[in-house]
């Protein structure tokens, strides 16, 4: 049998793990005076556990999703691209939201029509202004 070792009369010493440079001074070590012991009262100790709760999961929760804003030359060209296909399948591989496609779909005419709209808009901006005076040069 094993006889029981004997208790030594002081406690052993441990090597610091880190170089003397890179030692806490004893100041460091000392709390520091702002620090408070965790409080007695359950009340406060809830308020405070709350508060903690509410901040990481501020921090943890996604924004709102922002609204996607799409220029008619982008709808025109899903609607061209998606013709023949399903609601699904068109959704998927223009990455548009079905509901937004459907609605797109329905309003084909007038999201074409916006088109020749700005054409016939663009194409009058390029008529020369009849004008009542006639361009005459000030310097003689």
């Amino acid at each position: 049998m094993r006889e029981p070792a004997e208790t030594p009369s002081e406690p052993p010493q441990f090597q610091p793990l880190l170089p003397p440079q890179f030692q806490p001074s004893a100041l460091e070590l000392v709390r520091p005076p702002f620090f408070e012991p965790p409080p007695d009262d359950a009340a406060q100790q809830h308020a405070e556990e709350a508060a903690i709760a509410s901040l990481i999961e501020e921090v943890y929760t996604h924004p709102k999703q922002r609204r996607m804003h799409y220029s008619m030359k982008q709808k025109r060209h899903a609607l061209l691209a998606t013709e023949g296909l399903s609601q699904r399948e068109a959704a998927r591989a223009q990455k548009i939201p079905r509901g937004t496609l459907s609605g797109w779909r329905k309003a084909k005419e007038d999201i074409f029509a916006f088109m020749e709209a700005r054409r016939r808009f663009l194409e009058r901006q390029d008529v020369p202004k009849a004008s009542p005076f006639p361009r005459t040069s000030l310097r003689s």
